[in-house]
Formats: structure tokens, sequence, C-alpha cells
């Protein structure tokens, strides 16, 4: 698991893979923060951080899916998949 921040929204990733132009990970979502996180996302271009290799960059999304669509009901869990074109130069935090 790697810690990634989108703006000021932490989010707990799994499946982390990186090249030159892009990173790819999936992070679990649960029906109580479907709405934010959907609401984050339509955002598309994020501030990207990445806290324990102390760099970000600018990124927007390319691809984008989630393995439920009824993360409305209540106690269900999904998750999302998302990958972020690099933007820019990579820098120190």
């Amino acid at each position: 698991m790697i810690h990634i921040m989108l703006d000021d929204n932490h989010i707990e990733a799994m499946d982390w893979t990186e090249d030159d132009q892009s990173i790819h990970f999936t992070f679990q979502v649960h029906s109580n923060d479907y709405h934010a996180v959907t609401t984050l996302l339509y955002r598309q271009r994020f501030l990207v951080t990445i806290p324990d290799q102390n760099r970000s960059f600018n990124g927007s999304i390319i691809n984008y899916s989630t393995s439920i669509t009824n993360l409305y009901e209540p106690d269900q869990v999904g998750t999302f998949s998302l990958t972020l074109q690099k933007e820019g130069d990579v820098h120190e935090a």
C-alpha cells in the first residue's frame, strides 16, 4: 500500500504501477465516502503528492473505473481503478 494525495485528499492506494508518463493504482471506497470521492474525481486534474517518496506532480485522469455501481446503497465497498497521466516535471514535495 502507498499513500497518495490528490490535491488535499488522502488515498490509500493498492496495486500501484508507474512509468515515466503515468501512474495507475486501485483503492477502496466505502459507500459513506462515495459522493466525496466521485465529486473529487470529476475535477479530472490534480496535484498528485506521494508523501512516502517526497515528490509531487500534476496529473489528469486518462482511465477510471469502479468494480460496482451501487455504492449509493449503505455498507457497500467498491474498488476504484485510476490511471493518471503525468503532466510536467516531478518535483520534490
